[in-house]
């Protein structure tokens, strides 16, 4: 778990809302599940104060968590409207 200690309070941005909301932080470590030994992540919404459990593995998966607060749809690297003149 030590070498996790340097996520601790980052903040994440959910692709998709989790209970209508995008913004959390990442407050703690429950360990590992009994069944897969993955690490369990406690992520705090920045606006509710509500809890959710994630997995790490899906915490670090680009599709579904980004690191940083980010607002809108648009993706670093992409462009955000093609314009023809």
């Amino acid at each position: 778990m030590r070498k996790f200690n340097h996520l601790l309070n980052s903040k994440w941005t959910a692709e998709r809302p989790v209970d209508r909301a995008r913004h959390f932080e990442l407050k703690a470590f429950k360990g590992k599940t009994t069944q897969n030994d993955q690490v369990v992540c406690v992520m705090r919404c920045v606006v509710t104060h509500s809890l959710i459990c994630v997995r790490l593995e899906e915490l670090l998966d680009e599709d579904k968590w980004r690191k940083g607060w980010f607002r809108g749809e648009v993706r670093a690297g992409s462009s955000e409207s093609t314009d023809s003149e």
